[in-house]
């Protein structure tokens, strides 16, 4: 078993794996004396020196406000008598505490002042260990380029200095950047080389951090035998007691690798499961003795997760109540997010429901408070509401008064709404949907003749959540399973693009019946003209336009919209009296992509309807385009050539003439419409594709023009013939000048034009196109 001595780290930086995976806190207390002494009264160097001992103490115990506390009024004192490096010593201190905090804007904020201090004196390692501690808290923050550069040149740094110590913290905190980022192998080897390195240097904490590390990142990789090789190895490490935070924090990692393998690949008797257990139990003992109770709380719930999995439900719920007293009396928000949510799933395995519904709440308060001091990941965190959505249409069935199901049916959809904006706050790594969330609650505050629908997939069933223009709230169940769901769906858009069969037709029609036919009847009784999906997953990767019910397309009987969120957008009714257009286009092959042969004549046709600025081929360079946003003050903007949608953001593009435009920069240089006197009313992005299955690359088309601030925007989500495309745009804004018609019947219009066409009539010419955001 472990080894009974802890482990001495002989460096300053803490290991930031439990950081940097979203182990995020704020505060505990803070005390402004120490033994009877005030830190507000240091009248020398000794004095200082005393405080900032103290300081170092208080950090290694994971009593980090405290430490902070300490630090500050040394530091205060440093820079009053000019004493350039001890002041530096401590605000490197007051960073690294920031960051276990949480709080990693604030801990960036401190290390920017502490570069313009290494200026001040000749001693490398003090800019060695800022650029180590500023690519750690940009990691945190998922400013994922800029840390890379920073943890690449510190390595360098270290290696040129001959400062083997710090070079071993550099390939650890790499490594942490790799993890976060996916690069598993990348990570495994930069944590291998930092232990090899560590032990060289007699670090033995710091080895057992990156052999920890590479375990976790081998398990991810799918090497679970390596994994556990290098967990037992991490437990072999002598050490001598010097640190007991990051003693409990290392126990706590290794046991949830042993935790994780023993789910994956269960073992006789559990012996993983026991060998976590007996770590987590000593991490809380260690962290109990040292007052960290952040730590402590992180401890006592993963032994709740532990007996979670056992299903022994009562006795993980005790535990789980003990993390979430130690996270309070810390004020620790990422562990309260964490046990909150654990609460949750307990009481629900108990079929406690109410209990369940409040602790879900308090998770997602917690996470709520958590978006501005951590990298989203959406994938770990957005299970959350769906459970509670889960909930709470559950706890409907059981309910007869109405206005209690009303209630039941707002928070439902509302908690729908708030997981879409996290979804889209994780696509973009960007707070653009907190500036850009509107005010609007209800579809009735918009439009008479709309209806908004939020299918939302569970793993048992499939429920439609309406929300009708009366401010009355619908809900339909349907019992098919996600598996079968989502293959019928994946079917679907596949065969949409082979145009020329009609092998979609039984899968439209089978997704028809799940997701129209249920509430038909009640739409139509209701003189709705307009359907606005809220779509989720595999769903956003298919025109709702194209669902066929044996006869009809249901773009024959309803415009159709579709939006990311009701609250992620501004509904308004087009006005066309001052609709000014810019138009960029390809038509000619460049950067390896084919001739869009088609371009001009979409581009001139919709011209000789709205006149407008033209930026065409050579004219159409990123300089070019951004100089004419800047210059003009267009509100539809039309943008005729290849691009891809991915589900990465940063490899989503557009194809201008001298190279590729990322959607982040795209709506980046759009974005400026957001604080001039006209908006940008209108997005047009044709001949751009979305990758086939690829469920987040949807939703980069849809979040291009919530970032952007456009109020709506038309998109494809597959290449079709150039031909179609260019009829269909102008017939579409042939049917926009209509003053009666929104911008969905428009669309709807071109759409059913192209369906009376027999050359067009296979909706994989005509249904790819889709409209975002507003239907106005």
């Amino acid at each position: 078993m472990f080894n009974k001595r802890s482990l001495l780290l002989r460096h300053k930086g803490p290991t930031l794996w439990l950081t940097l995976c979203g182990w995020l806190c704020i505060s505990l207390f803070s005390v402004h004396s120490w033994a009877g002494y005030s830190i507000d009264k240091i009248t020398g160097s000794s004095d200082a020196e005393l405080v900032m001992n103290r300081s170092r103490e208080l950090l290694r115990n994971g009593q980090l406000s405290r430490a902070i506390t300490f630090a500050t009024a040394a530091a205060e004192f440093y820079a009053e008598n000019r004493q350039p490096e001890q002041q530096i010593e401590a605000r490197l201190l007051i960073a690294e505490a920031l960051q276990l905090l949480g709080k990693n804007q604030d801990a960036a904020d401190t290390l920017k002042s502490v570069i313009s201090l290494t200026k001040t004196t000749e001693g490398k390692p003090y800019t060695l260990r800022t650029l180590l501690a500023l690519g750690s808290v940009y990691t945190a923050l998922g400013a994922d380029e800029e840390a890379k550069n920073l943890l690449d040149n510190a390595v360098a740094l270290a290696e040129t200095e001959n400062n083997m110590a710090l070079k071993s913290v550099a390939l650890n905190r790499l490594g942490n950047h790799y993890g976060l980022n996916g690069h598993y192998e990348h990570a495994i080897t930069a944590y291998r080389d930092s232990a090899s390195l560590a032990k060289q240097n007699q670090q033995w904490l710091l080895a057992a951090q990156a052999l920890a590390n590479a375990a976790r990142m081998e398990l991810q990789n799918g090497q679970p035998e390596q994994a556990k090789k290098l967990a037992y190895q991490a437990m072999e490490v002598p050490g001598d007691g010097q640190n007991p935070h990051e003693t409990a924090h290392l126990l706590i990692n290794i046991g949830r690798t042993f935790a994780q393998l023993e789910r994956q690949h269960p073992t006789p008797r559990h012996t993983l499961r026991l060998h976590a257990f007996q770590l987590f139990n000593k991490a809380e003992r260690i962290a109990t003795r040292a007052r960290d109770l952040r730590t402590a709380s992180y401890a006592l719930g993963y032994s709740g997760t532990l007996y979670e999995t056992e299903q022994r439900y009562q006795e993980a719920l005790a535990l789980t109540r003990r993390a979430i007293f130690q996270a309070q009396q810390a004020d620790a928000d990422y562990p309260l997010f964490l046990w909150h949510w654990q609460k949750g799933r307990l009481h629900a395995a108990l079929e406690q429901r109410n209990a369940a519904i409040d602790a879900y709440r308090q998770a997602i308060t917690q996470l709520q408070k958590l978006r501005h001091a951590m990298k989203s990941d959406y994938s770990s965190t957005g299970p959350v509401y769906l459970q509670l959505v889960d909930l709470l249409l559950q706890e409907v069935e059981q309910t007869r008064e109405t206005a209690q199901v009303t209630h039941l049916l707002r928070t439902a959809r509302d908690t729908v709404e708030q997981m879409k904006a996290a979804e889209l706050r994780d696509y973009f790594q960007d707070e653009c949907v907190d500036r850009l969330q509107a005010k609007v609650r209800d579809v009735g505050d918009i439009s008479a003749t709309a209806v908004v629908v939020y299918p939302v997939v569970l793993a048992d069933r499939l429920e439609l959540l309406l929300s009708f223009p009366s401010g009355k709230m619908k809900r339909y169940t349907v019992p098919v399973d996600n598996t079968a769901f989502t293959r019928e769906i994946h079917q679907f858009r596949r065969l949409l693009e082979k145009r020329t069969t009609n092998q979609y037709r039984p899968h439209g029609e089978q997704l028809y019946q799940w997701l129209i036919a249920p509430f038909e009847t009640d739409v139509q009784s209701s003189q709705i003209d307009t359907l606005v999906f809220v779509p989720d997953g595999a769903l956003r990767t298919i025109p709702f336009s194209a669902l066929y019910d044996g006869k009809k397309f249901l773009i024959e009987k309803y415009a159709v919209a579709t939006t990311p969120g009701v609250q992620l957008t501004d509904p308004r009714p087009l006005d066309r009296s001052r609709l000014k257009v810019l138009y960029a286009g390809l038509s000619r092959s460049v950067q390896g992509f084919p001739a869009l042969e088609y371009v001009p004549e979409e581009l001139d046709g919709v011209r000789d309807l709205y006149g407008g600025q033209l930026l065409l081929d050579e004219d159409f360079t990123q300089t070019r385009f951004k100089k004419s946003l800047n210059d003009k003050q267009f509100n539809v903007l039309h943008i005729a050539t290849h691009g891809k949608f991915s589900g990465d953001a940063d490899s989503s593009f557009i194809l201008t003439f001298d190279g590729p435009l990322t959607i982040n920069q795209l709506a980046d240089q759009i974005g400026l419409f957001k604080f001039r006197e006209t908006p940008l009313e209108l997005l047009v992005l044709s001949a751009c594709e979305t990758a086939q299955g690829d469920e987040r690359a949807a939703l980069g088309l849809s979040g291009v023009a919530i970032k952007a601030g456009a109020r709506s925007a038309i998109g494809t989500l597959w290449k079709i013939n150039d031909l179609a495309a260019s009829r269909l745009i102008r017939d579409f804004y042939r049917q926009l000048q209509d003053p009666q018609a929104s911008r969905a019947v428009a669309l709807q219009r071109a759409q059913r034009e192209m369906l009376n066409d027999l050359r067009f009539r296979h909706p994989g010419y005509w249904s790819a196109y889709i409209l975002i955001n507003s239907w106005l």
